[in-house]
């Protein structure tokens, strides 16, 4: 098991709430409450089973609990404001300041020079909460989340195992090439495969939902690239 396949279902779970709220479809706070808590649960009882795995999910329960919470109170949901006093993070940590705390972990992160495969996964879920949306302290349109996505971006590629290459987008992987034309195309050629790919996935595993939240990841990947 990989990190990214441990956690994949609150990434799941976040997308479909999204496009609830889109819908209008009601959502009571007890049962996004409930539904959280089991899922936070589930993956750590997972993690438990593998020593390895359970130090790596420590060091993203972090930013896990940050990207859920920043997801429920910036939505249009109609209980945004009263997940101010229902905060993962004042639950799971006691505290509220994942706004600063995030950006710092991931720069300390970064700071290590991400030389050790587990550091590479751990950084795979810095960079998907932030293709997910998450800005924290800065304000929508501020530089910084986007900078800080194209920096792990870039040390994602060569380091990534062959495991986790096959349930993650090809899109992470910039390969290197004398001309950067070329390399945008051989890019945006892997995106589309592997957009097919998991496609066919979606279908099988869990139909919309899956396809919605790696569609997500694609288009920022996509942007990065451009940019």
């Amino acid at each position: 098991m990989t990190l990214y396949k441990l956690t994949s279902q609150l990434f799941l779970f976040l997308v479909s709430f999204r496009r609830k709220i889109s819908k209008g479809v009601p959502v009571s706070i007890s049962e996004m409450r409930s539904q959280l808590y089991r899922i936070f649960d589930e993956q750590e009882a997972l993690a438990r089973r593998e020593m390895r795995m359970e130090q790596l999910y420590k060091r993203v329960k972090y930013p896990l609990t940050a990207l859920a919470d920043e997801i429920l109170l910036i939505s249009n949901w109609e209980h945004a404001a009263e997940w101010k006093d229902e905060l993962l993070e004042k639950r799971l940590f006691g505290t509220s300041i994942s706004g600063s705390e995030f950006f710092k972990q991931a720069e300390e992160l970064l700071r290590s020079n991400l030389s050790h495969k587990d550091d590479i996964e751990v950084a795979q879920i810095f960079y998907i909460c932030l293709c997910l949306g998450f800005n924290g302290k800065y304000n929508e349109g501020n530089d910084e989340p986007h900078n800080l996505r194209l920096r792990l971006y870039r040390h994602l590629p060569e380091n990534i195992s062959s495991e986790e290459a096959k349930l993650t987008p090809e899109a992470y992987h910039i390969t290197p090439t004398t001309g950067k034309k070329l390399q945008h195309v051989v890019n945006l050629v892997r995106v589309a495969i592997v957009c097919i790919g998991f496609c066919i996935l979606y279908l099988i595993i869990n139909q919309a939902l899956w396809y919605e939240t790696i569609d997500a990841i694609h288009r920022v990947v996509e942007e990065t690239i451009g940019k």
